[in-house]
């Protein structure tokens, strides 16, 4: 039998802006940095405005006040005048101009170059292979591969350096450096450095035989992900493929990734600002950084 039922009932329910307030309120100092600035390149009606061009249209907001209005009458609490947004920034209260900011910076860190470059000086070399040592590691990108031919480097060493060394020499060069920490660097390419990665790693030899094979022979398949066509090729199970391409998933394809190399990376940036003015500490939210 159908019924018509009333019930009243009460939800609190989040509306987009309220949760999007709540992530906001979770994130630190260079978080919310990031976020601003990846909003303004995703947005292109938001726009960053330089903090001189607010006080511009803040000076142009008091001159449109009436000039005949009456201000004695108005009265300022101290309260007021310390939340006076004029005053609110950490450069103005009690700071001369001229005081330098002081920025705290983190230990610096090894960068990948000077961690290779160490473990350059260790091996026996002559000065012309220690040259060569460091044209190498000086030409490697971002992820740790060599960026240049081996020739063009030995070729501009002999013009402009008048050092002249073999491919020969050249090459076993590069195979030292390549076993260097991290292992894989300095390779020419994806398939030399999981190569030599696979030759110095300690996994099953049965498995690490398999990945070898794989990868000599058929790169082209594995990289499209034609795991069929390799399983018939190498006569494997899919138990045995399996197992030799997880293998290869846990080499690191990107050797020189992760390392800090710049100065402003090493960088500390607080959230707060904790200050010491006369007798009191005055703490501050460190929002200098940040666009307006």
């Amino acid at each position: 039998m159908l019924t018509l039922n009333q019930r009243l009932s009460q939800q609190q329910k989040l509306s987009p802006q309220q949760i999007q307030y709540q992530k906001l309120l979770q994130l630190n100092t260079l978080a919310l940095e990031q976020r601003i600035k990846t909003e303004l390149e995703l947005n292109p009606i938001l726009e960053e405005v330089a903090e001189e061009e607010l006080v511009q249209d803040e000076k142009k907001d008091d001159d449109e006040v009436d000039e005949f209005e009456d201000y004695d009458k108005e009265e300022f609490d101290l309260e007021d005048f310390m939340n006076d947004a004029d005053f609110d920034s950490g450069d103005k209260v009690n700071r001369s101009s001229d005081d330098e900011i002081y920025h705290p910076v983190a230990p610096a860190r090894e960068s990948i170059s000077e961690h290779l470059t160490k473990q350059l000086t260790v091996l026996d070399l002559s000065e012309n292979l220690f040259s060569l040592g460091e044209e190498i590691i000086g030409n490697l990108d971002d992820d740790g591969y060599l960026k240049r031919t081996l020739k063009d480097i030995v070729d501009e060493l002999s013009m402009f350096a008048h050092i002249d060394i073999s491919m020969d020499d050249a090459e076993k060069l590069l195979k030292r450096i390549q076993i260097f920490d991290p292992v894989g660097i300095a390779s020419r390419n994806l398939r030399e450095c999981l190569l030599v990665q696979l030759n110095h790693s300690n996994f099953d030899p049965y498995y690490k035989y398999l990945a070898q094979q794989l990868l000599e022979n058929n790169f082209d398949d594995f990289t499209k992900r034609r795991f069929d066509a390799i399983k018939q090729k190498m006569n494997l199970t899919d138990e045995t493929l399996k197992a030799s391409v997880e293998l290869i998933q846990k080499l690191n394809p990107k050797p020189g990734e992760g390392n800090i190399e710049s100065i402003e990376l090493n960088q500390i940036s607080p959230d707060f600002i904790i200050e010491k003015i006369d007798d009191n500490f005055v703490i501050t939210l460190n929002d200098r950084s940040m666009p307006s």
